[in-house]
């Protein structure tokens, strides 16, 4: 079961270099006339930690989210506001099934998937030092604080997130 779940995270992430590599954009463009020609993989590279231990992580854009996953098996699914579901990270057994077709679309199956259940409250945002930081309140056992940290580019850089039914928090933050 962990070498096919190692199966389709490796034929995702062929996928999703596929889907990269046919889109050009200006920033690509950009950096094949810069002196540094490399592409900047480091802005898909993300730094995980989950129960005390530290993980890296890739970010795959799918049609309703995000997937980030790591060589090892362990992947979580962010569908812009929460983990919904999550799968390895020594606590949560499953796999996700990748399936992909001619054109290269690729869509997420996560039935097989350990599915984080909740109850929070809305969504509420504040401004502090040119980030936009939205909290929710959420409650199990305890009460805790979701949180997602926007830059003023717009992009998430960082996800606090805590994980039931162990109530850890998972925390993502986007690599510079």
């Amino acid at each position: 079961m962990k070498k096919n779940t190692n199966l389709y995270l490796a034929f995702l992430i062929a996928i999703s270099f596929i889907n990269f590599s046919c889109s050009v954009s200006s920033s690509q463009i950009g950096a094949f006339t810069s002196s540094n020609p490399q592409p900047k993989m480091q802005n898909y590279y993300w730094d995980a930690t989950y129960d005390n231990l530290n993980y890296k992580l890739i970010a795959m854009e799918l049609p309703n989210g995000t997937l980030f996953a790591d060589k090892f098996g362990n992947s979580l699914f962010f569908d812009g506001w929460s983990v919904v579901s999550i799968v390895g990270f020594g606590d949560f057994e499953g796999e996700y099934d990748i399936q992909g077709d001619e054109v290269g679309s690729v869509e997420l199956n996560d039935e097989d998937a350990y599915s984080i259940q909740k109850n929070c409250g809305e969504w509420e945002e504040n401004l502090q030092d040119n980030l936009l930081i939205f909290n929710q309140s959420c409650e199990s056992e305890v009460r805790y604080i979701n949180k997602i940290v926007v830059n003023d580019a717009d992009e998430i850089i960082e996800i606090q997130q805590y994980i039931e039914p162990q109530n850890k928090l998972m925390t993502l933050t986007k690599q510079n």
